[in-house]
């Protein structure tokens, strides 16, 4: 048996958007205002969160926030505005592997890097 997961752009222009598949379910992947990187909207067309960076002193703050607004993971630099090292902090009774992973790419994806 294959599995085939994939995450791949489908976007056009300045509006950037990903389409990934994980365990035989499909996740949209697009920016929250065409042209900026810093706010995402992820859905599988049942369930929808937002991930918006933060910036702060101590380094780059991700979160994925529910409907509510309530952070339900949340991915950030343990040492500051260091890159290669990420913590990941979420409740896996609360949020699945799969959401994580997608937010995950994102946030390596947009590292603002200048």
């Amino acid at each position: 048996m294959c599995i085939r997961d994939s995450i791949r752009r489908s976007g056009f222009g300045t509006q950037v958007q990903w389409l990934a598949t994980i365990g035989g379910q499909s996740y949209t992947l697009s920016q929250t205002w065409t042209g900026q990187s810093d706010s995402w909207r992820i859905t599988n067309n049942i369930t929808s969160y937002t991930l918006n960076l933060r910036i702060e002193n101590e380094g780059f703050d991700w979160r994925l926030l529910d409907g509510d607004n309530k952070t339900v993971l949340s991915i950030y630099n343990e040492y500051t505005r260091d890159f290669r090292d990420w913590a990941l902090e979420y409740d896996d009774e609360e949020i699945d592997l799969d959401w994580v992973l997608v937010s995950l790419f994102l946030v390596i994806r947009n590292i603002p890097v200048h």
